[in-house]
């Protein structure tokens, strides 16, 4: 995998700002994923497949394990534990799951993101603060940036604007707390910028 070479290389030169390719600076992808990766060789101190793959595993754990505890949040436990095995036994997420593509992370940071926006539209339901939800998409937007780049604001960004042109509740959207959601976002990217 290309991703692995650059983790790789990130290890021996010990230059964890940048992503390299050939040892040279390669500004096309963010680092995110590949600093997981480095940081899973450094710690088993291996060059294995394996190491290189800890991240998505660590994803689809947390992925099945989030999917089922938000089916249990809604009150509806059956749901949560379908959810959790379709998402176990699905096909595309497996096979994410047990490669080393950037994929996995990114899919569950947009998702987190989604997420925490969907608690958002609920906390107005329930009439409660909803300042820590929007923090917290932009830190998982921020997150999912430093995966894979700009399209993570476009997907985030996509669904949202529609979900909430269907509810025709612009108030979500264009509520000053939006600035807790930058904040965070400029927090989690100023880890590399």
């Amino acid at each position: 995998f290309p991703v692995t070479i650059r983790a790789r290389e990130m290890s021996i030169s010990k230059n964890y700002l940048y992503v390299q390719i050939g040892f040279e600076p390669f500004w096309e992808k963010p680092p995110l994923f590949i600093w997981f990766q480095a940081f899973f060789q450094n710690l088993f101190n291996t060059h294995s497949s394996w190491v290189y793959k800890m991240p998505n595993v660590i994803a689809g754990v947390v992925s099945v394990n989030l999917v089922y505890h938000i089916g249990d949040k809604l009150g509806k436990r059956m749901l949560g534990a379908f959810w959790a095995l379709a998402t176990l036994f699905t096909l595309a997420p497996f096979i994410y799951w047990r490669s080393g593509i950037i994929d996995p992370v990114f899919n569950l940071f947009i998702f987190l993101a989604i997420y925490k926006w969907y608690q958002i539209t609920q906390s107005y339901l329930r009439e409660e603060r909803a300042h820590l939800y929007y923090l917290m998409v932009g830190v998982f937007l921020g997150l999912a940036f430093l995966t894979k780049g700009p399209v993570a604001v476009l997907i985030f960004g996509l669904v949202v604007f529609f979900v909430t042109a269907n509810r025709s509740k612009w108030h979500e959207l264009l509520n000053p707390l939006l600035l807790l959601s930058v904040l965070g976002f400029l927090l989690s990217i100023g880890l590399w910028v």
